[in-house]
């Protein structure tokens, strides 16, 4: 589950460096994508690294008048609308503001690894206008210019995650959207996902500066009618050091989708079908000198089990296991009055959930694992997030706001591969 990004107060940075024209790329300073690598895996020959960058989202950008730079065409950092006068419509307002290149320094956002490798990413938070900011970055392909896309039914998943500064009320997040691979190039959008743009999830954000390309001049304004981009969402790893879940939520569309205001609530299973060991009953299995011991780095497999154990099948199961100083450890299982044991995400399990305590409530209206899987056939790209919810404090998750403004999360070792090629020993 996600918040917007006014609701979670991940404020823009106004970091100016190269401005690019309704939304095109810059001709003077490139934005500084930083590498980030991964790797490939197949069960006869290892893992192989695949080069590849990460980008900051479209939203977390100053956005200034192209003519000279100095003026913004967001009121109040986005708070109180746009610039009338440089912005009368969507159209007119992409050609005339601009989005400015990243500092990713002050963002506080770094890759490093072994040897060079930039196998690892670490996101933190800090404080902006008394409020903790985090951030959202998506992982390109070598060229830089497009999103990676991850093709993961019949796959596993492996990473390595460092959650020992992540405290209630921050949320660290490895997640896939169904976003388009080139960001939603278009006439109005030639800054693509070089420059993060094309963010879509399953609560259809309303809070995106630009949609496909034009303006949201709504945003700010307290109109309601908003235009949100809504689009399926696979949450892998949602968790700080006290507690984690992973989420299936579906729409109605296996792809993107355009909706306004109130309506875009309605497109996809926001709560979604989750995995939270914590909520489950099994409160001994995740934290500092619990199983999976927090304090520590340890790794994050899932697997995307198909019916006929192909990458053509539909997903009829999501399976998850822990590695920690040499050990395998599988996941916890449920443990609630009325409730089987499940260890894992099915059919079956949501819909237990459903009559137990309640959630994934619209999973089986949307058409369940595979309705997803059909989603994740067309091909997903992966997102990574730390960010702190200042309106709820992260409740749905464990408890209060922090009052550190260094929490943070470091991922490393990122692999994908056929179903037991990235984690053997």
């Amino acid at each position: 589950m996600k918040v917007g990004i006014a609701a979670a107060s991940l404020l823009i940075l106004w970091t100016s460096f190269a401005r690019v024209d309704s939304q095109s790329a810059s001709k003077s300073t490139p934005e500084p994508n930083l590498p980030l690598h991964f790797e490939k895996c197949t069960p006869d020959h290892g893992c192989k690294k695949v080069p590849g960058g990460i980008t900051l989202d479209a939203n977390w950008r100053a956005v200034k008048d192209s003519a000279s730079g100095r003026k913004d065409c967001l009121n109040g950092n986005g708070t109180k609308g746009w610039d009338k006068t440089l912005c009368p419509d969507p159209e007119t307002c992409a050609q005339n503001c601009a989005l400015d290149s990243i500092d990713y320094h002050k963002q506080r956002i770094s890759t490093n690894g072994r040897d060079g490798n930039h196998d690892s990413v670490t996101l933190k938070l800090f404080k902006e206008d008394a409020r903790n900011t985090g951030s959202r970055i998506y992982l390109l392909d070598a060229s830089h210019q497009r999103y990676e896309m991850f093709f993961l039914l019949n796959q596993e998943l492996s990473f390595d995650v460092d959650v020992s500064q992540s405290s209630c009320g921050v949320a660290s997040g490895i997640y896939f959207s169904a976003m388009p691979a080139d960001g939603g190039m278009s006439s109005t959008n030639q800054a693509g996902a070089k420059y993060g743009t094309g963010y879509c999830d399953a609560q259809g954000p309303r809070d995106m500066h630009f949609v496909d390309g034009k303006a949201n001049l709504a945003v700010g304004s307290g109109g309601g009618d908003e235009v949100g981009y809504a689009c399926p969402e696979l949450d892998v790893w949602e968790a700080n050091r006290i507690s984690q879940a992973y989420t299936v939520h579906n729409c109605q569309d296996e792809q993107a989708r355009l909706c306004h205001g109130a309506k875009c609530g309605g497109l996809c299973d926001g709560s979604g079908c989750d995995y939270a060991s914590f909520r489950m009953g099994n409160t001994s299995f995740y934290g500092p000198s619990k199983i999976v011991d927090t304090a520590k780095k340890f790794t994050v497999v899932t697997q995307f089990i198909t019916a006929d154990n192909t990458d053509r099948g539909e997903l009829v199961e999501i399976r998850r296991f822990y590695r920690q100083d040499g050990r395998l450890i599988p996941n916890s299982r449920v443990n609630l009055p009325n409730a089987s044991p499940f260890d894992s995400i099915t059919d079956e399990f949501c819909q237990q959930m459903e009559s137990v305590v309640g959630h994934a409530k619209g999973f089986r209206t949307l058409g369940g694992l595979r309705k997803m899987g059909a989603s994740m056939r067309n091909g997903m790209v992966l997102v990574m997030t730390v960010w702190a919810d200042q309106v709820r404090g992260m409740s749905w998750l464990d408890g209060q706001n922090p009052d550190k403004n260094d929490a943070g999360v470091e991922f490393s070792n990122i692999r994908v591969g056929p179903i037991g090629s990235t984690s053997e020993p």
